[in-house]
């Protein structure tokens, strides 16, 4: 290779010649390219930093010529990244030479993401223990000399690429930084200004009155003050961009000892940067809010404090006023995460939606979205922003009616749904046509170019199926149901036979999969004029595919070993309850013939593999399923006792054949897992309540199940323990109204004589109609009327008639009862809170009198 001397790289005319960079790059003899990238120890400094420089300038080629000579442009990118090893030597290097070595770095890794890789790199360990040692020699604050500032802010920012990377960034590096946040804390925390109230109005009125974008809330209004101070002083330049650095890297670790959880339990501390929320510099706001929502993104129970929330979302609204907000920070994403967060955990009072709803921005936010909507075929349509538009829509209307209906009055936004699922319909049917071309190719494929968009409307779908109204006008006008079953069907056939495309195109398409399965869940619910027509296009027969393929059912076996691997790791769990909650729909307040016809085609022990999955939203819908197909099923029941059977054989005495003898140990099972479920999880709650009117189901069959339910005494214990509860008293079950009155019908229907076939409606409960939701079984509809439970129909009939012909079999499970101490949680329950509750004890109450008392006539 041919060295460079000093004069050649003098005479290297690369300032401000685009022309003479882009020479440089693509001329095909690569020697003076090659020398600059050789930059060796045995250099002298001058050469080193002349060869820095000129690297660096041809980093900064204008963006279209970039773009032009993208494939040459990369691979110097690469190359620099590669070729330039300088992070051998950081310790021995000058400051100089360092400083200029982390601009090129850091200016190449930014410009070269997509060839750089960051896992492969011996670099970084270097540049992590050089990082270690210069802080150290610091004595972890900030240096006065600008040089070695800068090269710290240089350090910091190459660290930042790596902040997704937890395995990169480990506990003594975080530490480091944290240490660096407390100097920077302790040094600065005495410039903040302590005599501060900030107040917030929140407004009263209707905010539907006004639908423009409004962050300056006055008017009528209640006001809550807020402890942000006025932001302290912060005079070295330096301090501003390290402090902004750090606040984001110290949450890049969740290992147990984690340093983040240190600073944010330090009172001072977080003073301190709530302090920052106020300071001028935008990228020192986002980084101080990056760490105060932190722990919403990141720890189970953060959700619960719905004040600090509240606190925070005005000054994450006012970042999207703001012009020059850092790449590493987007507010809607954030906007967004947290409403998700809060749909999960909070469905029915989302505190964030609840403050945009209160300051009207929600209408603003749609305002804006109609704009961007009308502009989306236009080549200079920010697609990433629709789709962020569209996404935030879906999140605010999964639970708010009225949002909903907003969003349905604009026919634009339903074409425009209906155009880009149809053109996700087109794309797969072309891609399954010429499938044969991508076979063998051996690498991941990407995701077709309009499968994020579609995934967040048919989120937006999803959430319009909710509604009652909707069903019954737009979606049924906008006939999707069929849109919606193609592409469900199109995307389980891709989950067959194309399994070779790699995991970041299959795990996109199990997510439409997912999606289009609960839309359906809501499309076929009873009311819906459109069951009869999913069933007809065979969605019972895709169902059952679905259940007894391997790849969403683990107990079936795998007889493609490379079709497993290519689903190895991938996220199933949406498939399998969307069409476990599908069959739940179909089998509401069916006949006893659709049940078996349904059973003749999934069969029990196909419903009865998801019992255990690991997954408890799946456990919650096959226990569902359960609870609906034994619903006034006597044969529906007889298989679900047949299948818990423990069956041994012995020979008959009389003739020596052989007999099967053996008892069913469903109740053991039932009993264990409602020993097991945590009911301040949803899913598991919904589980229990799920199992508890399973047994309901079977005590209203007959006498004998009735007096098998009563030989339950575990089962009977955690009716007992679920009934004692109290609201000073609810540890276990959270004093549940919903699991009270599930256990209020068990009691009910052990004690119904059920000989008597005129009155045996009135035993069985029936179960109320739900929307599909994410985590909430009732999720959304505004006919509250369409939405009412039989249970409360029930609750509200008069015992007070005296039933001829009791057996004395009734009176006795009633005085069995009452030894076992009911009766008195019975009268208890007559003062429950809930209505529902209280009514139905008060009938069953009543019922119990007149059993213990005689007033019924008996046989």
């Amino acid at each position: 290779m041919v060295a460079l001397s000093k004069d050649d790289m003098t005479d290297i005319s690369l300032v401000d010649d685009d022309f003479d960079r882009m020479t440089l790059l693509v001329d095909p003899n690569t020697t003076l390219l090659n020398s600059l990238l050789n930059i060796s120890i045995q250099d002298d400094v001058n050469t080193q930093q002349m060869k820095l420089d000129n690297l660096y300038l041809l980093t900064k080629l204008d963006r279209n010529i970039r773009y032009q000579i993208k494939h040459q442009f990369l691979s110097f990118i690469s190359r620099i990244f590669t070729d330039v090893r300088l992070y051998e030597t950081l310790q021995n290097n000058s400051i100089d030479i360092n400083l200029k070595y982390f601009k090129l770095l850091n200016k190449s890794i930014d410009l070269g993401g997509e060839v750089i890789d960051l896992n492969g790199s011996l670099q970084f360990q270097h540049v992590y223990k050089f990082f270690i040692e210069f802080m150290e020699k610091m004595d972890n604050k900030v240096p006065t000399d600008g040089k070695y500032a800068t090269l710290m802010v240089e350090l910091l920012q190459y660290f930042m690429f790596y902040r997704n990377k937890t395995n990169f960034l480990d506990y003594p590096l975080i530490k480091t930084i944290s240490e660096i946040i407390i100097n920077l804390s302790d040094k600065l925390n005495y410039t903040i200004n302590y005599k501060y109230i900030v107040t917030t109005n929140i407004p009263t009125d209707n905010a539907h009155k006004d639908t423009s974008v409004s962050y300056n809330i006055t008017g009528g209004n209640t006001k809550e003050n807020l402890s942000v101070p006025n932001p302290c002083i912060i005079e070295n330049i330096y301090e501003i961009d390290i402090l902004q650095y750090c606040l984001v890297l110290v949450t890049s670790t969740e290992k147990p000892e984690d340093p983040f959880t240190t600073l944010s339990n330090d009172v001072d501390i977080r003073i301190f940067i709530l302090s920052l929320l106020k300071h001028s510099n935008i990228s020192l706001k986002c980084s101080a809010l990056h760490f105060l929502l932190y722990p919403y993104f990141s720890t189970s129970m953060a959700w619960r404090d719905t004040r600090t929330v509240n606190q925070l979302m005005p000054f994450l609204l006012k970042t999207f006023d703001s012009k020059c907000i850092p790449r590493w920070f987007d507010p809607f994403h954030t906007l967004i995460t947290l409403i998700e967060i809060y749909n999960q955990k909070m469905p029915g009072g989302n505190p964030v939606v609840g403050f945009l709803k209160r300051t009207n921005l929600v209408h603003g936010f749609m305002d804006l979205f109609f704009v961007e909507l009308t502009k989306c075929n236009d080549a200079q349509t920010n697609q990433e922003l629709i789709t962020q538009f569209i996404k935030f829509s879906a999140c605010c209307s999964a639970f708010d009616e009225i949002y909903r209906l907003e969003l349905l009055k604009n026919g634009f936004l339903m074409h425009q749904l209906k155009k880009d699922i149809e053109g996700h319909i087109s794309l797969l049917q072309d891609f399954l046509v010429n499938k044969q071309i991508f076979v063998g190719m051996n690498r991941n494929l990407p995701v077709l170019n309009n499968s994020e968009k579609v995934v967040v409307w048919l989120e937006l779908l999803k959430s319009f199926s909710r509604s009652t109204a909707a069903l019954r006008t737009t979606l049924k006008k906008n006939n999707l149901t069929k849109n919606i079953m193609t592409l469900l069907n199109l995307t389980y056939s891709i989950m067959k036979d194309c399994y070779f495309t790699g995991s970041n195109f299959l795990q996109t398409e199990i997510k439409i999969m997912g999606l289009s399965l609960g839309i359906l869940c809501n499309f076929i619910v009873e009311f819906s004029n459109v069951q009869y027509f999913l069933t007809d296009q065979g969605i019972v027969d895709l169902c059952s595919d679905i259940l007894t393929d391997p790849l969403f059912n683990p107990k079936k076996t795998w007889r493609n070993l490379t079709r497993k691997m290519a689903f190895d790791d991938l996220y199933v769990e949406e498939v399998k309850t969307n069409t476990l909650w599908v069959i739940r729909h179909l089998m509401y307040n069916s006949q006893n013939h659709e049940k078996l016809e349904l059973l003749d085609k999934i069969s029990i022990d196909t419903i009865l593999d998801f019992v255990n999955d690991p997954c408890w939203t799946v456990q919650q819908q096959c226990f569902q399923v359960l609870k609906n197909l034994t619903c006034n099923s006597r044969k529906v029941i007889n298989f679900l006792l047949e299948r818990f059977k423990n069956v041994r054989y012995m020979v008959d005495p009389v003739d020596g054949s052989r007999v099967a003898v053996g008892s069913t140990y469903l109740f053991e099972f039932l009993a264990r897992k409602l020993r097991l479920l945590d009911v301040h999880d949803l899913s598991q709650k919904r589980t229990l309540e799920a199992i508890l009117y399973i047994i309901v189901n079977i005590a209203a069959v007959n006498e004998n199940k009735k007096e098998l339910v009563l030989e339950q005494t575990d089962i009977l214990r955690l009716i007992y323990q679920i009934l004692s509860e109290t609201p000073g008293n609810s540890e276990k079950y959270g004093n549940n109204s919903e699991l009270k009155l599930a256990c209020l019908w068990i009691l009910h229907n052990i004690l119904w004589d059920s000989n008597m076939q005129e009155d045996s409606q009135s035993v069985l409960y029936s179960n109320s109609q739900e929307r599909h939701g994410s985590n909430s079984e009732n999720s959304s509809t505004s006919t509250s009327a369409s939405s009412q439970t039989l249970e409360r129909v029930e609750s509200t009939r008069n015992y007070s008639g005296i039933r001829p012909n009791t057996s004395m079999k009734t009176v006795a499970r009633c005085e069995r009862l009452q030894e076992l101490g009911f009766r008195d949680l019975v009268k208890t329950a007559v003062l429950d809170t809930n209505i529902n509750v209280r009514q139905k004890a008060t009938n069953l109450d009543d019922l119990m009198f007149k059993l213990l008392n005689g007033t019924y006539e008996l046989d």
